[in-house]
């Protein structure tokens, strides 16, 4: 593969991942509580970089200004709520 296509860049990208109907910050902290979980149980299973995301039909004012601040990409059918954000998990 041709170095300029940028895939190196992106081969080191975990996905942590959840849906739900109405996006509450109950969710946000147990996105967050399972990451911890792998962490703590499975730390071969992560990788360099990380992108924690939730698809949702219906978020609360609330619920997307934590989002924000816990660096959590939300987004629905039709836009980005929140900012596409790479968390470093370890160093190479």
């Amino acid at each position: 593969m041709s170095s300029g296509c940028g895939w190196r860049r992106w081969c080191f990208l975990g996905v942590f991942g959840e849906t739900s109907v109405r996006l509450g910050s109950g969710l946000l902290e147990e996105l967050d509580r399972k990451i911890s979980d792998v962490a703590r149980l499975r730390p071969d299973l992560l990788r360099e970089r990380m992108v924690k995301l939730i698809y949702t039909d219906c978020a609360t004012s609330q619920a997307l200004e934590e989002a924000r601040r816990r660096g959590v990409w939300v987004l629905n059918w039709k836009t980005d709520l929140t900012p596409f954000v790479v968390h470093k998990v370890r160093s190479t």
